[in-house]
């Protein structure tokens, strides 16, 4: 009797023990195993923007890289170009003149003095002094403009380089496609049937040619984004109108 009740405990062991293995065994015998089935690129298929990418871990990584686009998108919204290039306009302009203006004061009073030796020509030095104080208030100023600029110049790099890594990740999706119409087998299992290929490659053709398209429009934006960061850096280095 000590030995049967010692195997019966044992034997239940060993069931318990291959009952965690199944999941294990069915994981690997199907192709399901690797995250994706037939159904799952005809969904892709028939879905828009990120839901395209049928693989999900690169789905989940583009998810991210998107936010970080949208993300870069709204802090871009804090800045004006025409509004910033308009305020420096005025502040140089307003430089110019008041330069021109103390050229004008410094030849009124040379004029005077050769006309009055020796006159007080405090007054004249009152007006100088006045569009030089001008002047240090409207450097203050485009010094805290250019630093807003740089700012600008920055946000709109941050979102170039945020809308090309999240390009590159679609291209890794339209490499993966490639690789995934070579290799089906992987994807519907090893018995699939003819009518389940046409399907399949029918999806993959549909899903890379929105996805070229989307690839087009990221690096349009990309580029205007770059284009963009260039202007504000153009604008920051502007000394004189």
């Amino acid at each position: 009797m000590k030995t049967r009740s010692c195997v019966v405990p044992a034997a239940w062991n060993l069931y318990a023990r291959l009952a965690t293995l199944l999941p294990l065994f069915i994981f690997l015998l199907c192709p399901w195993s690797f995250g994706q089935n037939l159904d799952d690129f005809r969904s892709a298929a028939a879905a828009d923007g990120i839901k395209l990418i049928p693989f999900r871990d690169m789905q989940s990584d583009a998810n991210s890289l998107a936010s970080e686009v949208q993300r870069r998108k709204d802090e871009v919204q804090k800045f004006s170009y025409d509004v910033l290039a308009s305020q420096k306009d005025n502040f140089l302009s307003d430089n110019k003149k008041m330069k021109q203006e103390i050229e004008n004061v410094k030849k009124d009073k040379s004029d005077w003095l050769s006309k009055n030796p020796g006159g007080n020509a405090a007054s004249f030095d009152d007006e100088i002094r006045k569009r030089d104080s001008t002047i240090n208030s409207n450097n203050s100023k485009l010094s805290d403009l250019n630093a807003k600029l740089k700012n600008g110049a920055d946000a709109f790099g941050s979102l170039n380089t945020a809308r090309a890594r999240l390009r590159d990740q679609f291209d890794k999706v339209l490499r993966e496609l490639s690789s995934a119409k070579s290799s089906p087998s992987k994807y519907l299992g090893s018995s699939f049937s003819e009518d389940d290929r046409k399907k399949f490659e029918n999806y993959i053709s549909v899903i890379k040619d929105q996805i070229e398209s989307q690839v087009t429009e990221h690096k349009k934006q990309e580029e205007g984004a770059a284009a963009t960061k260039e202007r504000y850096e153009r604008l920051i280095n502007k000394t004189e109108i």
